[in-house]
């Protein structure tokens, strides 16, 4: 799954700030007035709080390569072939009627994907809560990390999705 390299930080009150952490801590979260981001999440796992943060994607391009599952599926169908070739080339016997592919959410929906470049390989397909359409297309994904009782939330906006 994907990480957030880069967030764009908050606008954190400094209000907020003092009503939620020691004066100690205060101090250390703001050097010379300035926010130390670093140092406020040191000090947030500590308490049970609930931070918004947005992954900065401002690098992303439409040159960016992001296929939403097309090559992993090409890759599925070229290494069930594959497989099926040394099977073949080693006098295996093998019922090429009955290839069964499985998935569950992603994989299941790029066992769609297969099928749909590849009508005639499989067989069957046992889709476990299948996703037809790639939610983050339509909406914003967000990534939780949680830290004793600190939980970050990271949203990331795809250029894709725009």
């Amino acid at each position: 799954m994907q990480q957030a390299d880069k967030i764009i930080i908050p606008n954190l009150d400094q209000e907020q700030i003092n009503r939620i952490f020691t004066k100690q801590e205060t101090e250390k979260i703001y050097k010379n007035g300035k926010l130390d981001f670093d140092e406020f999440l040191r000090n947030a796992m500590n308490y049970n709080i609930n931070i918004n943060v947005k992954a900065d994607l401002s690098g992303e391009t439409l040159f960016d390569f992001n296929d939403m599952g097309i090559m992993q599926a090409l890759d599925n169908i070229v290494a069930t072939l594959r497989v099926m070739n040394i099977i073949y080339e080693n006098n295996c016997e093998f019922n090429s009627k009955k290839v069964i592919i499985y998935g569950q959410s992603h994989g299941a929906y790029l066992a769609y994907l297969c099928n749909a470049f590849a009508p005639t390989l499989f067989s069957l397909i046992i889709d476990n809560s299948a996703w037809i359409y790639p939610v983050y297309l339509k909406a914003n994904r967000f990534l939780f990390q949680v830290i004793n009782n600190f939980t970050l939330s990271i949203e990331f906006e795809y250029l894709a999705k725009k």
